[in-house]
């Protein structure tokens, strides 16, 4: 499909984006490969039980576990091993494999088998898997170092959590009916948030809800994730190593993936960047030049480059922004950038590269993805404003490729280019427009069926008046947007 000629400058934004928003977002789109100067501009025990125990619904069952990025983090990584393992608690006798993730039980007395991650917590949020092997009594969660092992894993006040055997939350040896049950190769999604002191688990990636309120670091010591197993159960933990199954969004792995040497490494590829920005700071406005701490404007561009930006329409600047949970727009700040790169294990811009090419690949074959994807674009586009211009958002739509989805976007731009023309169309598009485009976009993706569009459902007007308009114009309307 011909692209539109609707341009955005991603140009001048690096340095504009101090100035005047609207100005520092009106943009052209040069060839990248020969002007990236032009590239910025576009870029959160006793038993209590109920009357009746919940009905033992079964999760379903886990699919093959697909690679997944790790979300934005959302505090400073506060553990006491970068890469944590299995150790057994006090005389426990329970197994552990050569992995130091497999934790076994094959006892043949009823007493519980404790074992604990060799990390440590006090604040953040946290999250790890567990896949139970076995389906029998074990309780999975969290606990201090000081934890009473003997009790298991919620027999104190020191610690926190779930069998999904009997379907109790526990703590402080009080057991109440919690969540659903846990069968054989199920996933368990264990989320602390510590600075909130919440706890919930997933069966699956199905939010079983919040278990506790009170999972705190105050008065207990340092948090550890931990399970108690009984007789003949077999855990295996994933801390992050592999990719989880079912992450959940804002949460960090406890598993590191890039050692100390090779942050370093990570370390010094952020500065050289930030000196870039720093030195253009310098030569426009001495007095901040100093307070650079980011990597924007000129140090952003040569990123670029130094990606293989590839085009006028390479996503890569907005995918790195979206990826890295950017706050501001074209600026990466430290955190951000280390913090991301060191989870993902990509401490090289080799490295990095290659977590690029991965990530561009999942939006080519998965449309959630790509749909989380175009959500974030419009957000971070517009900034403080309230819209785009019909050329700005031609413009990101093009570089979005929602043609390769959607065989109408060649009428689409026509009724835009006519109705703009006549004075019709608005001079620009809202974010209610903007996103009510995506669904619409999945319901007709080849062809607008009349029959089952409701012209009463809560389409934006725009989308009814292009439904029309492909109604005036005939089957060869919509036939003419086949060829992409």
């Amino acid at each position: 499909m011909k692209r539109s000629n609707s341009n955005i400058n991603i140009a001048t934004a690096a340095g504009a984006t101090s100035n005047n928003k609207r100005s520092a977002r009106a943009m052209t789109m040069p060839s990248v490969s020969a002007s990236l100067s032009s590239l910025v501009d576009l870029m959160s025990a006793g038993i209590t039980p109920q009357p009746t125990p919940p009905k033992r619904i079964r999760v379903a069952a886990p699919p093959q576990c697909a690679a997944a990025a790790a979300a934005p983090p959302s505090a400073p990584y506060a553990a006491s091993a970068l890469q944590p393992k299995l150790v057994p608690v006090g005389a426990s006798n329970v197994q552990i494999d050569q992995s130091g993730l497999s934790a076994s039980w094959a006892a043949l007395y009823d007493e519980g088998a404790m074992v604990r991650g060799n990390v440590a917590v006090t604040k953040g949020k946290w999250y790890y898997e567990v896949r139970a092997v076995t389906a029998g009594r074990m309780s999975i969660g969290w606990a201090s170092s000081s934890a009473n092992e003997k009790l298991g894993v919620g027999g104190d006040r020191r610690s926190w959590g779930f069998d999904g055997c009997s379907t109790w939350k526990i703590h402080n040896g009080r057991r109440e009916y919690y969540g659903h049950s846990w069968y054989q190769g199920d996933i368990i999604g264990v989320a602390l948030d510590a600075d909130l002191g919440t706890l919930r688990f997933s069966i699956n990636g199905v939010d079983q809800g919040i278990a506790f309120t009170n999972v705190t670091a105050a008065g207990v010591g340092s948090l550890c994730p931990a399970a108690s197993l009984h007789p003949y159960q077999t855990l295996v933990f994933n801390f992050g190593a592999e990719d989880f199954c079912f992450p959940p969004d804002g949460y960090e792995p406890l598993y590191c993936k890039l050692l100390p040497d090779g942050r370093l490494v990570l370390e010094s590829l952020f500065e050289k960047y930030r000196k870039l920005s720093a030195e253009e700071d310098a030569t426009n406005n001495p007095a901040a030049a100093s307070s650079c701490d980011v990597i924007k404007g000129a140090g952003f561009i040569k990123l670029s480059e130094d990606l293989g930006v590839s085009g006028d329409y390479d996503p890569l600047p907005l995918l790195l922004a979206w990826k890295l949970g950017a706050q501001r727009q074209w600026e990466l700040s430290h955190d951000e950038w280390v913090s991301t790169f060191s989870k993902l294990g990509a401490g090289t811009l080799e490295q990095i590269k290659a977590q690029m090419c991965g990530w561009k690949e999942t939006l080519r074959r998965d449309d959630d993805a790509w749909g989380r994807f175009y959500l974030y674009v419009f957000d971070y586009i517009r900034g403080e404003q309230k819209t785009l211009t019909l050329q700005e958002a031609t413009s990101v739509w093009d570089i979005l490729d929602i043609g390769s989805r959607w065989k109408l976007y060649p009428r689409w731009l026509d009724f835009l280019a006519r109705s703009s023309a006549q004075s019709k169309a608005p001079s620009c598009i809202s974010r209610d427009t903007f996103r009510e485009l995506l669904p619409f976009v999945r319901a007709f993706p080849e062809a607008v069926d009349r029959a089952h569009y409701d012209a009463e459902a809560a389409w934006p007007t725009i989308l009814d008046e292009f439904v029309e308009y492909l109604g005036e114009c005939g089957p060869s309307a919509e036939a003419a947007a086949t060829p992409l």
